[in-house]
């Protein structure tokens, strides 16, 4: 389960066919699945989409937008990771890798999220074989995870063999040259594996998972979990007001009786406004009661009911999934 954080390191993986229109129910699944690192391809942002607009807050977003409509790769990490971009390891393809410190021990990840349209020629490979290379070159000792849309409907991973198309076989070997294993063995769309989760250390790896995409996506989506430690700071507290029981009578009275007028005789406008917040906040303390809370990752709307049914969401379609049923398909969908 996600939900169980002690030494572990969640990743979730999709091909997203434009998130734009699905950050509710994107926020309403991390409401519910805490998961330390998000890899998305075919994001289909531009720049005149923030951040904010698709991620709560306590994830930061590191994005590469195309500058033509489709495509676009993210990757959002955690609040509690430190984390930086490596626009030294990107190359002339759709990668984009993110350095994730883990203190303890002390040790460096690197996790890459990377889109390969089916259209694309050997050369666009060689790019990231370019991009491993240098790695490789610069990475001693750390950990790499490489995630994403490869779009190799052919290659048989349960017994990879020669294949007759030049990309495939030039994949399979850029796998074996970069001592990189790929772990996910149930198909991800239509019966071929087409997303990915390519490691260095297969050890680390506890359970992988191919799950319910987003909808509208034509991918399922890959959840897995590294056996890694990482810190995980404590949400800060809340300071909660109690309308229901504020006496308003008493605010409007204090605020009557405030000397505004002394803000006019300060010329430096932080010190005004510091002033102000300071005989604002001292009348609203008398006559506002408070509380401080705990902080929650949920949504205001999120409650148990809706994530009771979002579990059994999960289950409907992991029935059908196995089963192949129209009838269960359908009861998935209504």
């Amino acid at each position: 389960s996600v939900d169980d954080r002690k030494d572990k390191m969640t990743f979730w993986s999709f091909n997203a066919r434009s998130i734009v229109n699905k950050d509710r129910e994107l926020r309403t699944r991390l409401s519910s699945y805490d998961y330390d690192v998000i890899a998305v391809t075919e994001t289909w942002l531009d720049s005149s989409i923030n951040d904010g607009e698709i991620f709560p807050s306590s994830y930061q977003v590191i994005r590469k937008d195309r500058s033509r409509s489709g495509g676009g790769i993210l990757v959002a990490c955690s609040h509690h990771l430190s984390v930086r971009r490596r626009f030294d390891y990107e190359t002339e393809c759709e990668v984009l890798w993110c350095e994730v410190v883990i203190p303890n021990p002390l040790t460096t990840m690197l996790v890459g999220v990377f889109y390969r349209p089916p259209s694309t020629d050997l050369n666009y490979m060689q790019e990231l074989e370019k991009s491993l290379s240098m790695i490789e070159r610069n990475g001693k000792n750390l950990t790499l995870v490489l995630l994403g849309d490869f779009n190799f409907p052919n290659i048989n991973w349960f017994a990879p063999s020669p294949s007759t198309l030049c990309s495939d076989a030039y994949f399979c070997d850029m796998i074996d040259d970069n001592f990189l294993h790929q772990t996910i063995n149930v198909p991800t769309r239509k019966g071929n594996i087409l997303d990915l989760v390519l490691v260095n250390k297969p050890e680390l790896m506890l359970w992988s998972n191919v799950c319910e995409g987003l909808a509208n996506s034509d991918h399922d989506s890959i959840e897995f979990s590294l056996k890694v430690k990482i810190a995980r700071r404590k949400c800060s507290p809340r300071l909660v007001y109690d309308y229901k029981n504020a006496d308003w009578d008493g605010l409007k009275e204090d605020f009557r009786n405030i000397p505004w007028n002394c803000i006019d005789l300060v010329s430096d406008i932080e010190v005004v406004w510091s002033l102000w917040k300071s005989l604002f906040f001292k009348a609203v303390e008398r006559n506002i009661p408070s509380k401080f809370l705990s902080s929650k990752r949920n949504v205001p709307w999120f409650n148990s009911d809706i994530k009771k049914l979002i579990h059994k969401k999960q289950r409907l379609w992991k029935i059908a999934k196995s089963s192949g049923s129209p009838n269960k398909w359908s009861n998935y969908k209504n």
